[in-house]
């Protein structure tokens, strides 16, 4: 993806009633996803929470940069986890709670959030989590961070 079309996914805002949402992509490349392959088919539980992790970094990266700082999120409001899973892998929350765990350690009560995990069969670049998270701020009412892939290193690494 050039980084045009990233500047235009950034620009893009959407208003629903009094809530405006931003959507932001976290950019990834096919060298730096660390963790690929699916769920219940070679990968444990252990390294599909590590990932989940990994994304909630590298979202929480996308979105300092974006509103200069994370003291200004007010809570985190919703997290949709994608799974890369094998037929009949079925602990697809156990894995999220890698993502949900970081993000009450960095904001406390404000970053408990509604929560769904899905299984899916495939990924792009055969990563093993995607998010989003719809984030509450002073600066929008909801921004949502989408398609963070579990990248081998942090994208923005002065989090």
């Amino acid at each position: 993806m050039s980084e045009d079309e990233v500047q235009r996914l950034r620009d893009e805002n959407q208003q629903a009633g009094s809530a405006w949402q931003r959507t932001l992509l976290a950019r990834h490349e096919p060298a730096l996803v660390e963790h690929a392959g699916k769920l219940g088919g070679g990968l444990s539980v252990e390294q599909g929470q590590a990932a989940a992790r990994l994304c909630a970094v590298n979202a929480l990266s996308v979105l300092r940069q974006e509103t200069g700082s994370l003291d200004r999120v007010l809570r985190i409001v919703r997290l949709v986890g994608y799974v890369a899973s094998a037929p009949g892998f079925t602990e697809q929350p156990q894995v999220m709670n890698g993502c949900s765990d970081l993000l009450v350690a960095v904001f406390g009560d404000r970053g408990r959030h509604a929560r769904a995990a899905l299984g899916v069969a495939s990924l792009p670049l055969g990563a093993v989590v995607e998010i989003e998270i719809d984030i509450e701020t002073g600066v929008t009412r909801v921004m949502r961070v989408v398609f963070a892939h579990d990248c081998g290193r942090m994208l923005h690494p002065k989090i």
